[in-house]
Formats: structure tokens, C-alpha cells, sequence
């Protein structure tokens, strides 16, 4: 139920200005001749759903998402990569007399994660029993719920702990047989390795994937500065050895991550697999969630918003925010809260229509980002708000036949490159979202 409250004009003035966190409220143009009262609806109506998109493409990033989280909000990811490997462009090893030493994955990290970082992370490489190729189409798109099969020997393995924000690759020894026969191959120009077509057909591809029982952390990465992939170690035979190394680098568009999930309990087990879906909040526990790597976002509408017409014959609202107050306990360490969430409108089919705009914002910096306020002290009054103003005097305006609505959205939108995760309670419990009115009315 919507609380209602009088204030005079004068005071309400006093109270913006002292806060000086907003630009106040003009309401020069909306004075009468007579005596007008502005009115403070709060707790208003707001409903939550889940909107869950089937699919989304994760290649031609250059970026391998690898890992396994098991996150009690959301349930279990586990991400994995795939990547084609180039013929190297020049052979520096043909008709040499060359000595094997290793053969090494290069991975860089980004600096985006997800889960603990501080928990060892394991993670190995196999090779593709398979070419990484659209059979049902003739492009290069694949999606995060791909897959290609691989041989199950792992040709080698990385365990230990991974800092996403130290600068430097991380390196991880491979099979030396299959360093070996790749060396071989180079210094007598075999036929495997004399065009593209003949190497893919030789090697498909590498395949990399985290340990799921001991490890629980997501890490992004992308080969290293000099876009290699595996890097095979070796020197020439000379009175002075000398160290010498060839890169094999991956092929963009033949590089895609794999998300898989699980609800493992969680409200995502509602949540039909590769199926776009809206759930309203009721039907998971009365929240909503929001997830970049699920491809997830919290649609939000104002169902009764009209009844405030019923007020006054003639009405403005003068001031709209709304406060969206994360789920208490949802995002403790290891995990953290998106520092920035957009809102765009949205029709009866979910399709994003336009992103809303801050008008207190300079121009060019505008976009309603939701102004994140940590409580570091009690943590109980974290919260993201936006002015939507605008919006709510746009949706009065369309009156009963409306079918707009809005959509909370991460950045990056969909994502298989950083994570972004949010939950919000919705009215039946504590903590919920919240819309303030501030309206005229005559």
C-alpha cells in the first residue's frame, strides 16, 4: 500500500537544496494561481521478472573464459574454450638441426574474474577429435552452448593459483611426444604442415577447460602480447646452443567459449536449458536475477502506475526514482556487485528499444548508470538509483494500452568475457525495489 504525504512547496525546496546530491527539482513552470501540493508516493508498485535469452555468440572475441563456479544464488558455470590453431607463418626449423625442449600453453589474463581467486585453479588442455566448423550453416558463429568433441587424455595441465591483476602470462607444459612430433614435422616440411588446410586436418584444435572438483573461480584470458596460443621451445645444434621458439597462433573466428550450467538447487532450475524464457519474480522465490554469463536481465514494469491519475484531474510527476537495493547476503566475497547497470525500455516482447538518459547529467555522460552507493559502514542501505522521471510521465501519458516496460542491463549485455551478477528482492520481501513519486497534482 502506498503511503501518502503533504508537503508544502517551500520546504520541499529547503530539503532539495540541502541534500546538494541531486540538481533540485525547478518547479518554476508548475506553480498555479492557486495553492499547490506536492505529494510523496512511496513504495510504489514495481514488478520483477527474469528474462533469459536462449543463446548468444561468444566468438571472435579473443577471449578464453575458463573456470568452474559454483555460486548458491545462481548454481553452477562451467566455462571452457575452444580455438583453432594457425599454421605458423614463417618455419624457422626446416632443414635445421634442432633439439626439442617444450611445448607450452600462453595464457594472459584480462584482469576480469569471477568467484575466489585465492583457491588453487586447475585447468588442462586436450586436443579436438574434431575441425571446428558450422556444418548446419556457412558462418562462424558459434554459441555458448557449442561443442566440439575432444580426445579425453589431457595433453598437459596448469594447477596453482592465477592472479587475474598481476601483469605476465601464465604458462603450462603440454605433452613432449606431441612437442616432439610437431618439431619433426617443421624440420623436414612434412606435408602436415605445408598449407593451412593440410595443419587443421593434422591438428584440429586445442581444447582448454577448468577442473570442476577443485577449483572454483572464473578467470578470462587471451593469448599473449604476441597472440600466441602454444609455443613450442626448442634450440639449434651450434657451439653456443641457441634458444629459439615458434608461435602457433589461434584463428579469431574459430574461437569461441562454451558456458554451461546448472541450477544445482538454485532458482535457475525453473529455467528450461537454450530457451528464451521470462519468469516473474513470484515463481523464484520473489526475486530477480541478473547474470552477464546467463545471458539473464531483470525486466521491471509498473503495473498500477495509473491509479495515481485517480489522485488529482490533473497530474505531474515531478520527480521519479528508482531504488534498487541488492539481496542482502547475495554478494559477500568472493563475489561483487556490477558497478554500473543500465536501464533501457522495453516492449511486450522484451526487445530493447532505447536506453534511458540521466537529465541531470552533463550531455554525452548521461546515461542512467545507477549511481551505486556502497554502505560500508551498516550495509544495509546499498543501493542503485536512477531519475526516471521522464519515463514514468511517458508511460501516464500512453495511458492503459501501454506495453512498455524496462529492462535492467549489465554493460556489456550478455557476456562470455566479464561477469556481472546482481539479485533483487521484490515487494513481498525485505530490502525490496522501490519507486518514489513526488507529484503535483491539481
Amino acid at each position: 500500500m502506498s503511503t501518502n504525504k503533504k508537503y508544502s512547496l517551500l520546504p520541499l525546496l529547503v530539503l532539495f537544496c540541502a541534500g546538494c546530491i541531486k540538481a533540485p527539482i525547478d518547479f518554476t513552470d508548475n506553480t498555479s494561481t492557486g495553492d499547490p501540493n506536492i505529494s510523496l508516493l512511496d513504495n510504489y508498485t514495481v514488478s520483477l521478472s527474469t528474462f533469459k535469452i536462449d543463446s548468444f555468440p561468444t566468438s571472435g572475441h579473443s577471449v578464453f573464459s575458463i573456470g568452474s563456479v559454483n555460486d548458491a544464488s545462481f548454481g553452477i558455470i562451467n566455462a571452457s574454450s575452444y580455438a583453432q590453431l594457425n599454421l605458423p607463418a614463417d618455419n624457422a626449423a626446416r632443414d635445421k638441426t634442432v633439439f626439442f625442449d617444450s611445448l607450452v600453453v600462453v595464457l594472459n589474463p584480462t584482469g576480469a574474474y569471477y568467484g575466489d581467486t585465492l583457491l588453487p585453479f586447475r585447468m588442462a588442455a586436450y586436443r579436438l577429435n574434431e575441425k571446428i566448423v558450422n556444418t548446419e550453416s556457412n558462418t562462424d558463429n558459434y554459441y555458448n552452448g557449442r561443442s566440439f568433441s575432444y580426445d579425453p587424455v589431457a595433453l598437459g595441465e596448469f594447477n596453482g593459483t592465477v592472479r587475474p591483476n598481476k601483469e605476465g602470462n601464465i604458462t603450462f607444459r603440454l605433452s613432449d611426444a606431441l612437442g616432439l612430433e610437431l618439431l619433426s614435422k617443421l624440420r623436414n616440411n612434412n606435408t602436415d604442415i605445408q598449407t593451412s588446410d593440410n595443419f587443421v586436418n593434422y591438428f584440429n584444435g586445442i581444447y582448454l577447460k577448468a577442473e570442476a572438483v577443485t577449483t572454483n573461480s572464473l578467470f578470462y584470458f587471451n593469448a599473449d602480447a604476441k597472440s600466441a596460443l602454444l609455443r613450442l621451445y626448442y634450440h639449434e645444434n651450434a657451439p653456443v646452443p641457441q634458444e629459439k621458439n615458434i608461435d602457433f597462433e589461434f584463428t579469431t573466428n574459430k574461437q569461441f567459449n562454451s558456458l554451461q550450467f546448472t541450477g544445482n538447487g538454485s532458482p535457475y532450475d525453473i529455467f528450461t536449458p537454450f530457451k528464451t524464457q521470462l519468469k516473474p519474480s513470484e515463481d523464484m522465490g520473489n526475486r530477480a536475477f541478473l547474470h552477464s554469463n546467463f545471458g539473464s536481465f531483470v525486466k521491471i514494469a509498473f503495473p498500477s502506475i495509473l491509479t495515481v491519475k485517480e489522485l488529482y484531474p490533473y497530474i505531474k510527476v515531478l520527480k521519479a526514482e528508482l531504488i534498487i537495493y541488492p539481496t542482502p547476503g547475495t554478494y559477500n566475497y568472493p563475489f561483487e556487485l556490477p558497478k554500473e547497470l543500465y536501464l533501457y525500455t522495453t516492449d511486450e516482447n522484451n526487445n530493447i528499444i532505447q536506453q534511458l538518459i540521466d537529465v541531470t547529467k552533463p550531455t554525452g555522460q548521461n546515461a542512467a548508470n545507477g549511481n551505486l552507493f556502497i554502505d560500508k559502514l551498516y550495509g544495509e542501505n546499498t543501493r542503485y538509483t536512477y531519475n526516471i522521471t521522464d519515463y514514468i510521465n511517458a508511460l501516464i501519458a500512453e495511458g492503459r494500452f501501454s506495453n512498455s516496460a524496462l529492462m535492467l542491463v549489465p554493460p556489456s549485455g550478455y557476456s562470455d568475457s566479464k561477469t556481472n551478477r546482481l539479485v533483487i528482492n521484490n515487494q513481498k520481501l525485505n530490502k525490496a525495489v522501490q519507486l518514489k513519486l513526488y507529484v503535483l497534482g491539481l
